[in-house]
């Protein structure tokens, strides 16, 4: 019993030296460059996202059509 917990122990501590082996070689690789191409944003682009509110923001509130009401206001 005593080396079947050894053994179950080794084999989790060389699964996490090959894990932690192949993290840092990847990010070691610093010489990717990204198949897209940047692009340009015309103007129209630029003023919706300008229009957009921030989070920090309270949203306006949903205007329904003359005759409704809201099932969800209280």
């Amino acid at each position: 019993m005593t080396i079947f917990f050894i053994f179950i122990a080794a084999c989790l501590a060389a699964a996490v030296i090959l894990i932690n082996n192949t993290l840092e070689q990847t990010a070691k690789t610093d010489d990717y460059t990204s198949p897209i191409n940047a692009g340009s944003i015309d103007q129209a682009t630029l003023d919706r996202i300008k229009s957009l509110h921030s989070s920090a923001e309270t949203p306006a509130e949903p205007q329904l059509a003359p005759g409704r009401i809201n099932p969800f206001g209280e």
